[in-house]
C-alpha cells in the first residue's frame, strides 16, 4: 500500500496502518503490564496482599492478590499475540478500574497513572479488536475460507 495523505488521515480500522497502531499498543502494553507489573507480584504475593488489605479492608486479601496477578499472567500475553483479545481485555479493564479508582484512589496521580494509561488502553482494545496482525484476524479469516 502507497502511503499516501489519505491513508495517514483515514480513521478506518481496516486501514494497514490502524492495524500497525493496534499491534503497537497490544504489543507495549501487553508486554509492559507482563514483564513490569505480573511477573514480579509472583514473588511478592505476601506483600501485595497486605497492601490490599490496607486499602481495601477486605476479608480476602491474599485470594485477591493471587486473582489480579493471575488476571494480567493469563492476559497479557493473550493481548501480546491478539488471541481472543476482547475477552482478554474484561479482566484487565476491570483490574486496572479498582487499580485506580478504589486500590490507589489516595496515591497521587504519578501513582494511578500507569493503571489509568492501561485502563484506556484495554478499553480501546474491547472496542476496536487486536487488528488484522493477530490470532484473532488469522482464525477468522481460516473460518471464511473453510465456510
Amino acid at each position: 500500500m502507497a502511503l499516501s495523505l489519505k491513508s495517514l488521515l483515514g480513521a478506518g480500522l481496516e486501514e494497514p496502518l490502524a492495524s500497525v497502531g493496534l499491534l503497537t499498543l497490544r504489543l507495549g502494553c501487553g508486554i509492559s503490564l507482563l514483564t513490569a507489573h505480573a511477573i514480579p507480584k509472583l514473588s511478592s504475593i505476601p506483600e501485595f496482599a497486605d497492601f490490599i488489605a490496607l486499602r481495601l479492608t477486605t476479608i480476602a486479601p491474599v485470594e485477591l492478590a493471587w486473582l489480579s496477578t493471575l488476571i494480567e499472567l493469563v492476559a497479557a500475553p493473550l493481548i501480546i499475540v491478539g488471541a481472543a483479545t476482547r475477552l482478554a481485555a474484561l479482566p484487565l479493564i476491570l483490574n486496572m478500574l479498582v487499580a485506580t479508582c478504589i486500590v490507589h484512589l489516595d496515591s497521587p496521580w504519578s501513582v494511578r497513572e500507569s493503571a489509568a494509561l492501561y485502563l484506556i488502553a484495554f478499553s480501546a482494545l474491547l472496542g476496536t479488536g487486536p487488528g488484522r496482525f493477530s490470532l484473532d484476524h488469522w482464525q477468522a479469516r481460516r473460518r471464511r475460507v473453510a465456510d
